[in-house]
């Protein structure tokens, strides 16, 4: 398969590539504060692993964090890389994740 060179060394791919690490930083994802209780509200999921994985974003809770509904940029959805979920942010970091949509 030919990816093509851009004249500076890059390809499509790296080109692609380096598109979504950009459109992966938190920063640029649609997001939305919200609360702890609306990730409770998803713990009678039928799934196993994703009540274990909601009960570790919950146990991770400190007084003073920040919870943010999140969805990442389109271009990630239209490489098969998009995701929707719950991160949980403390001193600008986000320490943990809850994802409940995937492309």
């Amino acid at each position: 398969m030919n990816i093509g060179n851009h004249g500076d060394g890059r390809t499509r791919r790296d080109l692609a590539v380096g598109e979504l690490r950009e459109a992966l930083k938190f920063e640029s994802f649609e997001k939305r504060e919200t609360t702890l209780a609306e990730v409770k509200a998803l713990l009678p999921s039928p799934n196993r692993d994703f009540r274990r994985a909601a009960k570790a974003l919950i146990a991770e809770y400190r007084e003073g964090d920040l919870v943010y509904w999140y969805r990442t940029p389109e271009i990630t959805w239209q490489r098969l890389a998009g995701a929707e979920g719950y991160a949980l942010v403390r001193d600008d970091l986000v320490i943990a994740n809850l994802v409940t949509v995937l492309s």
